[in-house]
């Protein structure tokens, strides 16, 4: 399993609207192969087995949807400064969170590893919020009292 990113842009009446948004999507990737189309579908098999466009078709890898997390802005990640953007990015990461915690209990598929390795590969785009951040946020809203 990996994570495939969609990027897109709202429209409202055909016009686009400033805001480009992301989403990562779990993504599984399988064959087809020769093997199961000879098991499941034999007439089909014996029907096309000489056409090297089938069995090019047949081998080529595939990606199933496996789920699909919540959608930010990606100005949530270039401003990441931005006291605003610092908030969203924190409730996202707690939503996302909270998705795994939930497909750990319920997929078989997902193990503690498999899940490991989706947060990393999610947090190289979207990165979480450390404490130092909050104190550098501290200096750049100069919440410090002012000196008259």
């Amino acid at each position: 399993m990996f994570i495939k990113w969609r990027t897109y842009q709202r429209q409202l009446n055909g016009i686009k609207g400033d805001k480009y948004i992301q989403q990562p999507i779990i993504v599984k990737s399988y064959r087809i192969g020769i093997k199961n189309v000879k098991q499941s579908e034999p007439e089909l098999y014996e029907k096309f087995k000489d056409d090297p466009d089938f069995k090019k078709d047949v081998k080529k890898p595939r990606q199933k949807v496996i789920f699909k997390l919540p959608s930010y802005p990606v100005c949530m990640t270039i401003y990441f400064r931005s006291p605003e953007f610092m908030k969203q990015r924190f409730k996202w990461w707690e939503r996302v969170d909270a998705i795994f915690e939930e497909l750990l209990e319920v997929g078989e598929d997902f193990t503690e590893e498999v899940v490991k390795k989706l947060k990393a590969d999610i947090e190289k785009n979207v990165p979480r919020i450390t404490p130092a951040e909050v104190e550098q946020l501290k200096v750049v809203l100069n919440d410090l009292p002012l000196h008259l």
